[in-house]
């Protein structure tokens, strides 16, 4: 069975997408289903505040455009 390593949250220094990126290449089968979990997350975070972002601008600010 697979353990959970809680040391990915306190490690010093990288992003998700570094972390993505070093642990691809050695990860097995059930490592790879969680880090393309955790880029499809990453992904979807990114579009939020991108989507949200944009709806601000429109709103409050749009001249720039």
């Amino acid at each position: 069975m697979y353990q959970v390593n809680w040391q990915v949250l306190f490690g010093a220094g990288g992003n998700v997408a570094s972390l993505i990126l070093l642990k691809f290449g050695e990860a097995g089968p059930y490592e790879v289903d969680a880090l393309m979990a955790a880029g499809l997350i990453l992904f979807l975070l990114t579009l939020m505040v991108n989507a949200i972002a944009d709806v601000l601008i429109n709103r409050f600010g749009g001249k720039g455009r």
